[in-house]
């Protein structure tokens, strides 16, 4: 669930006279950049829908959807009009509810287990269908999990999970949530996919974990397995 002000509408790609299709939206979601504020992020959201069913500028509404995040463009909520519901008007609101998130995906990376017992870092690839390049997107998404979350430990390189949390960080630079996590779930029931050991750069730009070359952690091998994960997205 996510918890958005709308500022404006775009309703350029409805054709001409037509009461209903695409429309697009600029809005804000904010996450706890720090323990004492919040930060803002400029979401794009985009639905089929009727002029009459628009959501209003200028308001706060709670929407579930699915995200994408696009390189050097705004993160992208796709949602169903029926699920969009108005809080109120954003002068009245003074405290946001946190937008959580469910992901389901393919362990990318993960911390190594010499790190416990502090929290585990561990990265996911999703995918959904971009409108705007008409083709399945794959994006990464960075999750960190206390030990005390139930089936921890399921979380190796090439599993498929489900995960429950909420947004806790956003990086620009990367185009990359971070979610933290409250609950895990595996989905397969089997052991993990083929992994590739081929070094990939640890995503984790603070410096405190080890380089991924020297982890047996390896990365999937998501070309082989492409057909195996279906509707791999991260909603809210």
């Amino acid at each position: 669930m996510a918890c958005l002000k709308i500022l404006n509408k775009d309703c350029s790609l409805l054709p001409d006279l037509a009461s209903s299709g695409h429309i697009e939206y600029k809005s804000l979601v904010t996450y706890p950049a720090t323990l004492d504020r919040d930060s803002a992020l400029d979401v794009s959201l985009h639905a089929y829908s009727s002029r009459d069913a628009a959501l209003a500028e200028n308001y706060v509404y709670t929407l579930y959807g699915s995200w994408i995040l696009r390189n050097g463009d705004d993160p992208m909520l796709k949602f169903e009009p029926v699920n969009a519901s108005i809080l109120c008007a954003t002068i009245h609101i003074c405290q946001r509810p946190r937008t959580c998130v469910t992901g389901l995906g393919v362990v990318k990376w993960r911390s190594e287990r010499q790190h416990y017992p502090t929290d585990l870092t561990f990265v996911m690839t999703h995918s959904d269908y971009d409108i705007y390049s008409k083709s399945m997107h794959k994006f990464d998404v960075r999750y960190k999990a206390s030990m005390d979350v139930e089936d921890i430990d399921a979380v190796e390189v090439g599993s498929i999970l489900y995960v429950y949390g909420e947004i806790s960080g956003y990086s620009t630079e990367k185009q990359t949530f971070e979610i933290k996590v409250d609950s895990v779930t595996v989905t397969n029931g089997g052991p993990p996919l083929e992994i590739n050991f081929d070094p990939v750069r640890n995503p984790d730009d603070n410096g405190l974990n080890e380089d991924e070359s020297a982890s047996s952690a390896g990365r999937a091998n998501f070309d082989a397995t492409a057909e195996e994960v279906q509707e791999n997205v991260i909603s809210s």
